[in-house]
């Protein structure tokens, strides 16, 4: 050991060199402070007692000979450090710290600590932010945020064609049985019964859902389009009651406090779900409607064009919701035909005729502008209206064709309602899953879908729907 000047105490008189190459914003400086805030210093050699693994200073520590001694003495702090010390080398002294942390804070600080060294394993990084964010850790103390996550998964999940809702229908004769749980990528799929307590825990596990986005048989005995009846829907009264409570009931023993709940229904047997709802211990907040792009012919005095949803929370929870709060309640989201064209509007659109004609689409009407029909091929007629910000319709056009279940819903329908009410990586529940649009719409958007279907054909039309759309296999868990 080298002999040692005793030790002094002093301000910092270090100042910051004119030439530092590295500049900072003031969102990065202070994402920094609440780092540091959090981790404490992540330079040196960081270890965590309770892994034994190394948190920040992996390059170092591949310079370092084990006969090389460590130093170190008990200190704590409100960071979870319990010791500080250095590791004497021939190089000199390098600082070695150890804390005692969680295994979800030892990630997120080896995710800060190397934010801005070396390249990341992406698929690697993902899959720690997913879990960091699981953990309720925010991640803004690692440097990343939702949107660079929303990003990374983007970027690894399917590209979801604009013909998604009309891949031919894969009707064929079911490969799965009552009791399957199928592994689609980070999604589940399970043909069971959405009232049993086994059953959604066996989908579920420990996991807990941010959002339920289900379409419950409605009690109206609907047929049509060759296919089957659906399983439960010839219930009615006590009988669609119990089956809905059923379900609702074990959706919220496996969501999140402040999870959404859409729940799809017929007008008739909104009575029934009403009470289901209320001795499931949820609280409409909202009532939403669907618009279709055809009407339903049947033997009422008005044809129906639309389909009712409740906008649900947990008694006495606050329901959390990460959609734009300046958006219009008014969603359009028009599906189309194989040769048709599609796009979103984003801040702005810019149409040309191809003859140097040009029309600029924004989101909201200039003020004191009545809106106008824009002819922007002779012959065709296309008119744009913004609707009103104080009308509660979802307007999501219906599938065109290759319909998989009779009361199908377009992918585009769960899109909305899964990037308004979670965050990129969190779970969707949906236990009446039919033609499989809420998983469709998961893998569309990052999300991890459970879903569950009692019917065995519908069941397997989820999973088959996921493989053609993904071009990847599916398999059945081990003991399933």
């Amino acid at each position: 050991m080298k002999n040692e000047a005793p030790e002094t105490v002093q301000a910092i008189r270090a100042k910051a060199a004119p030439y530092n190459p590295r500049t900072i914003t003031p969102a990065q400086e202070k994402m920094l402070a609440a780092a540091m805030t959090e981790f404490g210093d992540l330079g040196g050699l960081v270890v965590n007692v309770k892994t034994g693994r190394v948190v920040g200073g992996h390059q170092r520590l591949k310079q370092l000979d084990p006969s090389w001694p460590v130093v170190k003495k008990s200190y704590t702090d409100k960071t979870g450090t319990v010791a500080l010390g250095y590791v004497e080398t021939p190089r000199g002294r390098w600082a070695y710290r150890e804390v005692d942390w969680p295994e979800a804070k030892e990630k997120a600080a080896n995710i800060a600590a190397n934010k801005h060294g070396g390249a990341f394993d992406i698929p690697k990084l993902k899959d720690i932010l997913v879990e960091i964010q699981a953990a309720e850790i925010p991640l803004e103390l690692t440097g990343f945020d939702a949107d660079d996550l929303a990003e990374m998964l983007a970027e690894e999940g399917a590209a979801i064609p604009e013909n998604v809702d009309d891949l031919p229908p894969p009707m064929a004769q079911s490969k799965t049985k009552r009791g399957d749980v199928w592994i689609c990528g980070d999604h589940r799929v399970m043909c069971g019964d959405s009232t049993s307590a086994a059953d959604i825990s066996r989908l579920m596990g420990d996991d807990r859902a941010a959002l339920y986005f289900s379409d419950p048989p409605y009690g109206v005995s609907y047929e049509g389009g060759g296919f089957d009846v659906i399983k439960g829907d010839h219930k009615r009264d006590d009988d669609l009651y119990n089956l809905v409570t059923g379900a609702l009931k074990q959706a919220v023993a496996h969501t999140t406090p402040g999870a959404a709940f859409y729940i799809w229904h017929a007008s008739s047997t909104r009575r029934e779900f009403e009470d289901a709802m209320r001795d499931a211990g949820l609280i409409e907040k909202q009532y939403l409607i669907w618009v279709k792009n055809s009407i339903v012919l049947g033997h009422a005095d008005y044809h129906w064009t639309h389909e009712p949803c409740f906008y649900a929370g947990k008694e006495g929870q606050k329901v959390a919701f990460h959609g734009d709060r300046t958006q219009s309640t008014v969603w359009r989201a028009t599906l189309k035909k194989r040769d048709g064209l599609a796009t979103t509007l984003g801040q702005a659109l810019l149409l040309t005729d191809g003859k140097g004609g040009q029309i600029a689409l924004t989101p909201r009407m200039p003020k004191g502008k009545k809106t106008r029909t824009a002819r922007l091929v002779e012959g065709q007629t296309m008119r744009i209206e913004i609707p009103s910000n104080s009308v509660d319709v979802l307007e999501v056009g219906r599938d065109l064709d290759g319909y998989k279940h009779p009361t199908q819903k377009p992918v585009a329908l769960s899109m909305v309602a899964i990037a308004n009410s979670t965050k990129p990586g969190e779970i969707v529940l949906d236990t009446f899953s039919g033609s499989g649009s809420t998983l469709l719409g998961c893998e569309a958007t990052g999300r991890r879908g459970r879903v569950m279907d009692l019917d065995p054909t519908y069941a397997w039309v989820a999973v088959e729907r996921w493989q053609d759309l993904t071009g990847r296999k599916a398999f059945v868990e081990k003991g399933a």
